[in-house]
């Protein structure tokens, strides 16, 4: 298969796989698990963000169909490298994976309780470490759907080692928030899900302010590591 049919291919699954995210999420008829899919799929602005030399350093596979507006052209010179861009799909992956993710490990959270004690906080840092990893090798090394351009000792597959910490906080930090805000704020027992039910949009803004609360604590802790190495390779973007 040709480098656009590739893409292509991946853009199709996610925009599947995200349906039936969001089918899952409204026929549980809790609208917290629907919230956390939406939340999820708005972390889009860190990614944006984080994309840049200062932080990952990574450019996204020119085929990638853009969301419009969200392109920096000005980031680079013209023919050196893609410029700084969040493809829709990207929006489509966070919230198929993280949203369900963090759902299943509440539901989880009595078992987890019971059989690890205490110990269950580091089981679940340990999901998103095997998890994000799972993800991102095959995404990073085989299709090529953004390249992190630090050195290669930085790298496993094309994977950066300190994303192993980082996907890690990215499952605990939106989990022990989006478990705070269940066990604080109530919620009736499977109300449905309706745009027009106040419970509904309770919901979305407790997914939002979980997932959104978690990346930001995710990414602050791994400015440490960013301020204190110089990972990255030169690539012709001035930021």
């Amino acid at each position: 298969m040709s480098n656009l049919e590739i893409i292509r291919t991946f853009e199709v699954v996610s925009l599947i796989l995200y349906i039936a995210a969001i089918i899952w999420s409204v026929r549980s008829r809790n609208p917290y698990w629907f919230g956390l899919v939406i939340g999820a799929t708005l972390v889009f602005a860190f990614d944006w963000h984080w994309s840049g030399r200062g932080f990952f350093n990574a450019t996204f596979n020119p085929e990638l169909s853009n969301f419009p507006g969200l392109e920096s052209f000005g980031l680079a010179a013209p023919g050196s490298v893609p410029p700084v861009m969040e493809p829709w799909s990207i929006w489509l992956n966070y919230g198929l994976g993280f949203g369900p993710a963090i759902a299943m490990l509440l539901m989880a959270t009595p078992a987890l309780k019971k059989t690890f004690g205490a110990a269950h906080y580091l089981v679940v840092f340990l999901c998103g470490v095997v998890g994000v990893a799972a993800y991102e090798v095959p995404v990073v090394h085989i299709i090529h759907a953004w390249t992190y351009h630090q050195k290669p000792e930085h790298l496993f597959f094309g994977f950066p080692y300190s994303n192993f910490f980082m996907g890690g906080n990215l499952i605990f930090w939106p989990y022990l928030f989006a478990r705070c805000l269940r066990d604080w704020i109530p919620m009736p027992e499977k109300p449905g899900i309706s745009l027009a039910s106040p419970v509904t949009w309770k919901g979305i803004a407790m997914g939002c302010m979980a997932m959104w609360s978690g990346f930001y604590v995710a990414g602050a802790l791994q400015l440490f590591w960013y301020t204190n190495t110089v990972p990255w390779i030169e690539v012709g973007r001035p930021l």
